[in-house]
């Protein structure tokens, strides 16, 4: 066996099996329109998995409105109409025989060039470096401040 053979022999994550340890990193496609997959985004990702690559991780998906940027060109999986959507591209994936795993996105303190499209909150009241605003800071019954 060459030293290069072990990225095209299974592996185990978790309960499932990988069938290569060929992994695509996350990266956005932008083809999500107002923040709901699109039948381009999904066909992007299962060509992928047809391509061969045993873990496909998704661009951000956003966990919450407050998280999301103005343009919208985010996955925003909190959306119940986003969910049929997400099973769709996870079966077409599936049938390919690759894994998919969705890469969380909260932006807190970071404000993606002040694009964001909500109320900034973060675990802290404290501006990132090279950040405009101060994010709220959040507590257990939501966020301080106004």
């Amino acid at each position: 066996m060459g030293s290069l053979d072990v990225l095209f022999t299974p592996t185990e994550l978790g309960p499932k099996t990988a069938r290569n340890r060929l992994a695509m990193l996350p990266m956005g496609t932008r083809f999500p329109v107002d923040g709901l997959l699109t039948d381009r985004d999904n066909a992007w990702h299962e060509a992928r998995a047809a391509g061969g690559v045993g873990l496909i991780i998704t661009g951000g998906t956003v966990v919450s409105s407050g998280s999301a940027v103005r343009e919208r060109i985010n996955v925003e999986g909190w959306r119940r109409d986003n969910l049929e959507r997400m099973r769709d591209k996870a079966e077409a994936v599936h049938a390919h025989g690759a894994l998919l795993v969705a890469q969380l996105l909260h932006l807190g303190r970071e404000t993606a060039g002040g694009q964001l499209a909500g109320f900034q909150v973060a675990p802290s009241a404290i501006r990132a470096a090279g950040q405009l605003f101060t994010p709220a800071e959040l507590s257990v019954g939501g966020y301080r401040g106004s």
